[in-house]
């Protein structure tokens, strides 16, 4: 009999210790991921001559030409800024700032074309606004106007032919001389 009760016990014994481990049990961990801010802004500026790009340091229309036929300066290229944009942040802007392009008697604020493109590849792009020089200052471009896309900015001397509205053709009516003036582009989170 006691080999009986001795069965009995140790039985007893293993089928709780089963049941004990058989038991659901969980615990909740938490889990964390800390993305850091992502806040940049890369400028690439290009001269345009013909189909030909070359990187610029800066925006200087030189070689002007007057042609005596219709009494307009020209130039025999133009200038691109391309806006690339780093940020995470949900909303942002580009802001473009300028100062004005002068010399000591007048400037050439009404007689360059500013337009502004939002690019979906290399060759196409939706024209966002054209406006003169002058009233490029303080312009603002969304992230939501950009979406899909990135910004890239013509600077042009007026022509007579489609240019922005106020803005004209560069004629001898412009004392000569050096003009001098700057593009700030800015991104604003």
């Amino acid at each position: 009999m006691m080999k009986k009760l001795c069965f009995i016990a140790v039985g007893i014994l293993v089928l709780g210790f089963n049941t004990g481990f058989a038991q659901d049990k969980s615990e909740d961990l938490e889990m964390q991921v800390s993305i850091p801010k992502q806040s940049g802004l890369e400028i690439k500026t290009f001269k345009v001559t013909g189909k030909t790009w070359a990187p610029a340091g800066g925006l200087e229309f030189s070689n002007l030409t007057f042609n005596q036929e219709t009494g307009v300066i020209t130039s025999d290229s133009y200038y691109v800024i391309e806006v690339g944009i780093n940020s995470n942040a949900e909303n942002w802007s580009i802001n473009h700032g300028t100062k004005s392009i002068s010399n000591q008697d007048s400037n050439l604020d009404n007689n360059i074309n500013v337009s502004f493109v939002k690019q979906k590849d290399a060759d196409n792009g939706d024209l966002i606004e054209k406006v003169s020089f002058a009233d490029s200052n303080n312009k603002s471009i969304s992230k939501t106007q950009l979406g899909g896309g990135w910004l890239r900015v013509y600077y042009g001397l007026a022509t007579g032919k489609d240019d922005a509205p106020g803005v004209s053709p560069l004629t001898s009516s412009k004392t000569s001389g050096k003009y001098s003036g700057e593009v700030h582009i800015t991104l604003t989170e």
